[in-house]
């Protein structure tokens, strides 16, 4: 996931890490987004999910067993028209991790 987010244009700062969650320590894959059409950049962190038998919670965790699940939580709510808070191009990264890593990946505002 590394190694194709740091050659992917436009993406800065790729940075890997370890948190602590539910007593399990697990990766997290941190990055600059690339600018969205008004300039703006975020810093967006995608971190794995412990499994949901595993933990007993049904909410941002991964349900196959199989594959790692990193989700990244994003902030803002909004309505259409307002183009909303920007995203940080996570579907474009996600979707390459989804089909090159054998992770399921994706972003959640909130």
């Amino acid at each position: 996931m590394y190694n194709i987010l740091k050659k992917e244009p436009g993406f800065e700062n790729a940075k890997l890490g370890v948190y602590e969650s539910d007593g399990f320590s697990l990766p997290y894959l941190q990055y600059l987004s690339p600018p969205d059409s008004r300039g703006r950049r975020i810093t967006v962190s995608f971190r794995a999910e412990v499994d949901c038998a595993v933990v007993k919670r049904n909410y941002n965790c991964c349900l196959e067993k199989s594959r790692f699940c990193f989700v990244a939580i994003l902030n803002g709510i909004f309505a259409p028209p307002d183009p909303g808070p920007p995203g940080g191009d996570v579907e474009v990264i996600a979707k390459k991790w989804n089909a090159q890593c054998n992770v399921i990946a994706f972003g959640v505002f909130v």
